[in-house]
């Protein structure tokens, strides 16, 4: 190790830390190890950042994403080599489908431990070749190879992790690298977040706008579908005001949902394979869709691909020019396509707009939407009276009664996601997060502490199954250090409901490692909400629903929820493999089903 010189140097894990505090994050998700203590000790010893213990890899990498995507600042974790870095790997796909930035950093052995090129599988205990591993899910992988690269690579790294298509980046640094010296002065960092973006795009972007236009004109049945890439962008307000200059329904993505009031005629609701009978309906008989942002995934489109929105002129927008090109491929013809920043293609729409084209009303298209949210309501008259355990319709419904104005929900995959999607009265205030595109189970628990960690001012809500409860329940353990006051509503209904679902349709119904009897099995509770010093309730029947919820929200603690819910509630409706998206299970009788067809089916 060298010598450090007085006032002139520091040891290079300090200048780390600095490197990361410099651009605004403050605090470090992470687990100790070998390969990571020098830097957790330098991050606790900086003044202005801060580093959290949590118990899984996998659990920082969680927290560091849901932290990227409530604050203003990106979310960082830390691990270890080896295992500790292998772990992360969920986490790491997790921003990477969503397009969140994150900054992951792994610790490796010491360089002369390394096996290079010796054709071995490993020399240095623990040692893992990270980099090569999750090339395919970030946008920039490297090893510190030098001291000198420290400060260039860092910089590089959280640029490319906000620019263009946002999305994760992962640093290695050995371990004998940390515990050298270096000196301490500190280039300015690069301004990497730009809160606004010039209206600036090519000509042959300004004849598609028109040609975009003429499509609007000659419309009927125009749908606007938003996707997270509205949100990346920053573009909400642009996006709301387009809505309203063109008097077009919405068709919101899951992630984008919560940006609309779903009260409001003109949005159409969830739709895809878990989405609504009305949003698929509306979506599936639209003559113009404009997919702005939106990478309409097979959970919004359905399979075949060309089965979607097949009557409509279909539009496309989105920065990744792969994105725009898949669509041949599965046989789906695109119109138009715009590669391009959302943010800058609804500015230069909103200009073409003020010169050329009037607003108009859809009278027709607007009573069909308005007809099919009433002809089918997400709660069913049947569900409102069971008398034994919960319909979770019912409850996601009301569940914006007891929550505050300015709420944050992350919620765990599974029925929960799509229930709650299908059901919740979104206010456009009152967010709610999903890793959208990776779904793993486990990431609403962990998330929902890097939430929270994002502000302590805000208040968080954790909606998760007792499946993906027991992925990541050692976060509790964090949740009781901190005291955050967290609620968690633990949506129990006895299995994995939505693999149920599948072996119902496929396999003879045999819940084979999906229920009690298939060999699945789950502690009690109550039991380890106590162990963890948490508050505890149960809600069991439908008329005990409102005392026990105001309870719980009238002061916030961290305390877990109980929701029975009966094991053989399933999503409704659901479309199957093979059907198109507004032909959902269970089937509607085929005179019914004709009615609301507009196009030729």
């Amino acid at each position: 190790m060298l010598k450090k010189k007085e006032n002139k140097e520091i040891k290079v894990s300090d200048k780390i830390s600095r490197i990361i505090k410099s651009f605004g994050v403050k605090k470090v998700f992470a687990i100790t190890g070998g390969a990571s203590i020098h830097l957790i000790h330098s991050i606790a010893e900086t003044k202005g950042i801060d580093y959290v213990p949590m118990h899984h890899e996998q659990g920082c990498g969680m927290a560091a994403d849901g932290y990227s995507r409530i604050s203003e600042n990106i979310g960082v974790a830390l691990a270890t080599s080896g295992p500790g870095a292998t772990n992360l790997i969920t986490a790491i796909c997790c921003s990477w489908f969503d397009s969140v930035p994150v900054i992951y950093i792994t610790g490796q052995v010491t360089r002369f431990r390394m096996k290079g090129n010796l054709g071995v599988r490993q020399i240095g205990f623990q040692e893992t070749e990270i980099i090569s591993m999750v090339k395919d899910i970030t946008k920039y992988s490297t090893q510190i190879k030098n001291k000198t690269e420290i400060e260039n690579k860092f910089n590089k790294a959280f640029k490319i992790a906000v620019e263009g298509r946002p999305g994760p980046v992962l640093i290695d640094i050995p371990d004998d690298i940390q515990r050298e010296y270096i000196f301490k002065n500190l280039r300015k960092p690069i301004k990497i977040l730009t809160k606004t973006k010039k209206l600036n795009y090519e000509t042959f972007t300004a004849k598609k706008i028109k040609k975009l236009i003429e499509l609007i004109a000659k419309s009927k049945r125009p749908i606007i579908v938003t996707g997270a890439g509205v949100r990346i962008s920053k573009s909400e307000i642009l996006i709301k005001k387009i809505q309203k200059m063109l008097n077009i329904p919405i068709a919101p993505s899951w992630a984008t949902q919560d940006m609309w009031n779903s009260k409001r005629n003109y949005v159409a609701g969830s739709f895809g394979t878990h989405g609504t009978r009305a949003g698929n309906f509306i979506v599936q008989n639209s003559d113009l869709l404009i997919s702005i942002g939106a990478r309409l995934s097979t959970r919004e489109t359905g399979s075949p691909l060309s089965s979607f929105a097949r009557g409509a002129k279909f539009v496309v927008v989105d920065i990744d020019q792969y994105e725009l090109k898949k669509f041949n491929k599965f046989g789906k013809k695109v119109d138009i396509s715009f590669n391009m920043d959302v943010n800058i293609f609804c500015k230069a729409l909103i200009s073409e707009i003020n010169q050329n084209i009037k607003k108009k009303k859809y009278k027709n298209w607007f009573n069909y939407i308005k007809n099919l949210k009433i002809k089918y309501p997400v709660v069913s008259k049947e569900s409102l009276n069971i008398k034994k355990k919960i319909n979770p319709y019912v409850f996601f419904n009301d569940l914006d009664k007891y929550l505050s104005k300015k709420e944050n929900i992350f919620v765990d995959t599974g029925s929960t996601i799509a229930w709650i999607m299908q059901s919740f009265k979104f206010n456009a205030k009152i967010r709610v997060m999903h890793d959208f595109n990776n779904t793993a189970m486990g990431y609403a628990l962990p998330a929902s502490i890097g939430g929270i960690m994002a502000s302590h001012q805000m208040n968080v809500t954790c909606v998760v199954g007792e499946g993906s409860f027991m992925m990541n329940i050692q976060e509790l353990s964090t949740i009781q250090k901190f005291k955050l006051p967290i609620n968690i509503i633990l949506i129990n209904n006895g299995g994995y409901s939505m693999v149920q679902q599948t072996q119902d349709q496929w396999l003879k119904s045999k819940y084979y490692a999906t229920s009690a009897d298939g060999g699945l099995s789950f502690p009690n509770f109550k039991s380890i909400a106590n162990s963890f010093d948490l508050n505890y309730h149960i809600i069991n029947n439908h008329n005990s629903i409102s005392t026990i919820m105001k309870k719980a929200y009238k002061n916030r603690k961290p305390t877990i929820i109980e929701i029975l819910v009966d094991s053989r509630q399933r999503v409704s409706p659901q479309s199957r493999f093979g059907f198109p998206i507004e032909d959902s299970d269970p089937m509607l009788p085929r005179k019914e089903f004709n009615s609301n067809m507009l196009i030729n089916k």
